[in-house]
């Protein structure tokens, strides 16, 4: 998926405490993307 892959990049630019943080917001963002293509 195109969200998981720009997501990812940004998680490896953190630490590993905020990439909890990341993950959650891209399943946000992979949620609404997939909602505005229906």
């Amino acid at each position: 998926m195109i969200c998981f892959t720009l997501l990812n990049d940004l998680l490896k630019k953190f630490s590993e405490n905020n990439m909890s943080i990341f993950s959650y917001f891209h399943d946000i963002v992979c949620t609404l993307l997939t909602n505005a293509k229906r």
